[in-house]
């Protein structure tokens, strides 16, 4: 174990020095930072100004996002521009590490956690450089996909209906999502409602249906817009020189959606580990909205980091696939980077270059579709350092259960489905597993409880 904790000392101070850099950067140069518009933009609504307006139009956000913005626009902007970069990153981090929690599959040490967050950390870099609003949309919906994975519903709804007032682009995941749970349609419905209720309660209603008029017409009016932070496939086609026609591409964007919502859902019928499920389902509509919208600016590329660090973490993949995970890695995370990937355009003089991290995507999705079995396995997780007693797995529900340690009848982790097999161990052998637990366990020693 004392060589394994190097990757939590190497895990803390690279995140320490991307945060100092990124105050530094703050205080270097604080009139090249996004935050410098959601600043006007919530002293603006607190004055009673239009958000549309002024500033360019560089204000694209919902006016819920100038409410949540507010806390921090009343301090000096040096000073409110760092605490936004750190608590957006501080909800990314909390947000990753829910994900391991209820989402991704597998066995979660300590060490192993740290090198996901290691690995991650690339993605996060260009979600707060220039103190955007990308982590912080990203980690409102890590956060839902871990509530879901719980059965909280309430909890999972509100969450993404703030990152939806964040960031539009997350009305593709709560899509698939309310597919896959259709229970969640009418409290995600309710939430976006009463969260986009909220300008309400701070202006007149004429100014707030106003703002909400001018704000959906900024969408419509600048959604042809192009800008060179675009890495979607719209843009790897423009780099492979071939005749572009817009009423194919918007062909190739319907079909792309059908076809991963109909994955997505035959993937939950088919059952297996919830876990997997969720996974696949998160991870190529992540693909999916970076590669053909309505999240294609790299600085998004936020969102697929912790599901490719957990791809290149997942144990038992062959070398030559981990190899190939580990290039497709490179591809997304690295090469899409401004600075390299001007190096590679102008060291090789091959355009197609600045298509790397596009392709890694589109990669990337190919590789969960091809394991797509995979993910309906039957792989019940470990919940901390405690195993199952031998003989219960993951299937019918049962009155048998593990928490904490301890053998309980009934309880939270019956929704979760682990149940003792009828035929894959005898009762003599689950019993003999339930007797170690108990003696290895005080906790469950004391409890008392027996078969």
């Amino acid at each position: 174990m004392g060589r394994r904790r190097p990757i939590l000392y190497w895990a803390g101070a690279a995140w320490g020095l991307i945060t100092l850099a990124t105050c530094l950067k703050v205080i270097g140069s604080p009139h090249r930072q996004h935050f410098t518009f959601f600043r006007a933009a919530a002293l603006n609504w607190w004055d009673g100004v239009s958000l549309y307006i002024h500033d360019g139009g560089l204000f694209r956000y919902p006016p819920v996002f100038a409410l949540l913005v507010s806390p921090f626009a009343i301090l000096p902007q040096g000073v409110g521009n760092v605490l936004f970069i750190l608590a957006s990153m501080a909800l990314w981090l909390l947000g990753v590490l829910a994900l391991t929690h209820g989402v991704l599959p597998g066995r979660w040490t300590t060490e192993r956690r740290a090198a996901l967050v290691l690995l991650a950390l690339p993605g996060v870099m260009r979600g707060v450089w220039s103190s955007q609003s990308h982590a912080l949309s990203a980690a409102c919906l890590f956060l839902a996909l871990a509530a879901l994975s719980r059965r909280r519903l309430m909890s999972a709804a509100a969450l993404l209906a703030v990152a939806i007032h964040i960031k539009l682009a997350p009305v593709a995941l709560a899509g698939v999502l309310v597919l896959i749970r259709p229970r969640l349609a009418l409290p995600a419905a309710a939430a976006c409602a009463l969260v986009g209720a909220l300008p309400f309660l701070t202006a007149p209603p004429s100014f707030v249906v106003t703002e909400y008029v001018a704000w959906m017409s900024h969408l419509a009016n600048s959604s042809a817009e192009r800008w060179t932070s675009f890495r979607d496939a719209w843009h790897l086609w423009e780099l492979s020189g071939l005749p572009f026609h817009l009423p194919s591409y918007r062909l190739c964007q319907v079909v792309a959606g059908l076809a991963v919502a109909v994955l997505c859902v035959a993937v939950e019928r088919a059952g297996g580990c919830e876990r997997r499920r969720l996974t696949f389902c998160a991870g190529v509509t992540f693909a999916y909205m970076l590669a053909f919208g309505p999240a294609v600016e790299f600085n998004q590329f936020v969102l697929l980091s912790p599901f490719l660090a957990w791809a290149l973490l997942e144990p038992g993949l062959p070398r030559l696939e981990r190899q190939f995970l580990g290039g497709i890695y490179l591809m997304t995370l690295v090469m899409g980077w401004g600075s390299v990937e001007r190096a590679l355009v102008r060291g090789s003089g091959w355009p197609l270059w600045a298509g790397a991290s596009t392709l890694g995507v589109l990669l990337f999705a190919g590789w969960l579709i091809a394991r797509r079995s995979s993910f309906q396995a039957d792989d019940a997780p470990v919940f901390g350092r405690m195993p199952l007693p031998v003989g219960y797995t993951r299937g019918e529900s049962t009155s048998w259960l593990v928490r904490g340690g301890t053998l309980r009848r009934g309880g939270w982790f019956a929704r979760e489905g682990f149940s003792r097999s009828k035929h894959v161990q005898p009762a003599g052998m689950a019993a003999q597993g339930a007797r170690r637990l108990r003696r290895s366990n005080p906790a469950a020693r004391r409890s008392g409880h027996r078969r």
